[in-house]
């Protein structure tokens, strides 16, 4: 048994005989309060777990796409950790969606060195990329919504310039 559950079960120990709580119904009704909570918090502990998976998944996989965005360290700062659980299942729905863009991608960016071997095919592969940027910016701040840390005092995101530093696309 871990700590915790030692101090509260010493507390629990510590309320007088005599003491309401111990009345006809009252602890019944708090073991079907305390197994219902574990119950909840064993379904968010399954989905924290996926999400864990799914991070690290996106992050092995897409990691070259990730670079070439100029996201990756952005990325890197994300955790299920972060993500309020009651929002764990909609976050793992948003990163699974942004993981099917990124494999769209993936083969495309970085570039290959046959992919701008003349000017109009380095045209043609800019005007791809700044497609490609909105797409994958769109759905990283989708997830880094829930995935970022957020500020103790604020209980807002903490924020990075997470933009795709494409100069030649923006020129």
């Amino acid at each position: 048994m871990s700590a915790p559950w030692k101090i509260w079960r010493s507390q629990l120990e510590a309320i007088p005989v005599l003491a309401e709580e111990w009345s006809d119904g009252g602890a019944e009704e708090f073991v079907r309060d305390l197994q219902s909570l574990v119950a909840r918090k064993r379904v968010q502990r399954e989905s924290a777990l996926k999400l864990v998976d799914q991070i690290k998944d996106v992050h092995i996989l897409f990691e070259d796409v990730l670079a070439f965005f100029e996201i990756e360290r952005a990325f890197l700062r994300w955790s299920a950790v972060n993500c309020p659980s009651e929002e764990l299942e909609q976050a793992g729905l948003a990163l699974a969606e942004w993981r099917e863009v990124l494999r769209k991608y993936s083969g495309i960016f970085p570039p290959s060195e046959g992919t701008c071997r003349s000017f109009a095919a380095m045209q043609t592969f800019l005007r791809e990329a700044e497609s490609a940027s909105a797409t994958i910016l769109a759905g990283f701040q989708t997830v880094d919504a829930y995935l970022a840390p957020r500020s103790v005092e604020s209980g807002e995101f903490e924020t990075e310039a997470a933009e795709p530093m494409l100069a030649a696309v923006a020129a």
